[in-house]
This record gives structure tokens, sequence and C-alpha cells, in this order.
């Protein structure tokens, strides 16, 4: 005789970049063992991996994991861990004085998502030459991280200029899907440093998981003030 097949509650969030409205359901014990397996390895691209497939399953194969924003990410899976494992979570933060560890609980359904996931972003680079620029999809830096390997610099530039939408001067409009990432990168590589610290702005006000967190550390009794930012911060 076959054993009882228990019914999952589901519950309903709003997608962020699209406003979406999608079910979604609790991960089970079995995808539990499997995300606390893989973030003892601390492999970041393993962890991502993991985090799409738990959400994939838990909104019911609804989603396209790689059109998402990272920031898309990040919610729906702090949405069903909340679900899933409850409300809060533990986390050790650092004393800014002692240095300390100090556990400190966080509620993860107090968490907000901080930014505007609709922003359009258009930088003036100069006068007449401009850039619009888009937010990365999951696919977009996963691609990044893979073939830039261990280079900063590379994992940066080649995420801004596959995150441009277009180009425009006074005279034509670029469509970023017609030129390749080589020729989206010389473009970058021939800004000024000046034009260049502005398009990065836009990285810098990327929508983002983020909460204020306060505590006295055990050990010393400082205050401490601090903002996690990401689901890395977010775990315990």
């Amino acid at each position: 005789m076959a054993l009882p097949v228990l019914n999952t509650a589901t519950y309903e969030l709003e997608v962020p970049s699209s406003r979406e409205t999608i079910k979604y359901r609790p991960f089970v014990v079995k995808e539990e063992k499997v995300l606390l397996t893989v973030l003892e390895t601390q492999d970041m691209n393993q962890i991502t991996q993991v985090i799409r497939d738990i959400i994939e399953t838990c909104t019911f194969n609804k989603l396209d994991i790689n059109k998402l924003a990272m920031y898309d990410l990040e919610y729906i899976f702090l949405k069903i861990r909340a679900k899933s494992v409850g409300e809060t979570s533990t986390v050790l933060l650092e004393c800014s004085k002692c240095q300390e560890k100090n556990e400190v609980t966080i509620n993860l359904d107090q968490i907000k998502l901080k930014g505007n996931p609709q922003a359009e972003a258009k930088v003036q680079v100069s006068d007449d030459v401009g850039i619009k620029m888009r937010f990365p999809t999951v696919h977009t830096v996963e691609r990044m991280m893979k073939d830039a390997g261990d280079s900063t610099v590379d994992i940066m530039l080649g995420l801004i200029a596959s995150s441009i939408d277009s180009i425009w001067d006074a005279e034509n409009v670029y469509d970023a899907k017609d030129h390749t990432p080589q020729e989206l990168l010389e473009f970058l590589e021939s800004l000024s440093k000046e034009q260049f610290e502005k398009v990065q702005e836009f990285f810098g006000e990327f929508p983002k998981m983020s909460e204020e967190v306060k505590f006295d550390c055990t050990k010393c009794g400082s205050s401490n003030d601090m903002v996690l930012e990401g689901l890395a911060d977010f775990f315990g």
C-alpha cells in the first residue's frame, strides 16, 4: 500500500521586475537537504544553481529563470525560504570594534526590495552620446561569471556590456542586439574615466534585498549598525 501524500500549502507573490503574480509552495525536506549541502561548499555557482532549481520547482515550472533579474531571484527565494523553514534567520555578524562574532536574528518577512525594479536608466556620457541600460538577467550574470573566470575587471566590463540596451548619438539609435559583445565591450573601453563612472552609477543603484540591522556586541557592548545586502548576507 502506497504511503499518503501530504497536501502542500500554496502562496502568491508578485515578481518585482514584471509585476506578474505567481503561485509558489514551500520547499520540502529533500530540497532543503540539497540546499544545506551545497551551502557548505561556499561555491556561489553551485549555490545559485540549486536556488534556481528550487525556485523553478516551487513555482510549478511557471517561470523562465534565465529571464529573471538577479533581484527577482533573491526576492523569490527569500519568500520561499520564509514559508519553508520559518520567517527568521540567525546570522553571525562581526562587531565593528572588537571583531567578536555575534548571533543576530533577522525577520525575513520584513526584508524589502530597495530600489525601483521598473526604473529605466539612460546615461548621457557626452553632449550627443548616451546609453540606455537594462538590469542584467540571471542568465547574463551566470554567463559572465563563467566566461570571465577570476578577473573582477573582466566580469564587471562584460556585465556592463551585456546590460546595454541601445546607444544613441545625434543621428542614430544603435540597438545592442545588432552588435557583437566584442563591439559593445570596445565601445565601453573607448569611454573616458569620467564617462565610464557615469555608467557605473547605474549598477550602484540596482534594486537589492536590503535590511538595516542593529545589535549590541555581547563581548564589548558596542552598538553596531550595518546593512545586509544580497542572499549571502541573509543565510544563517
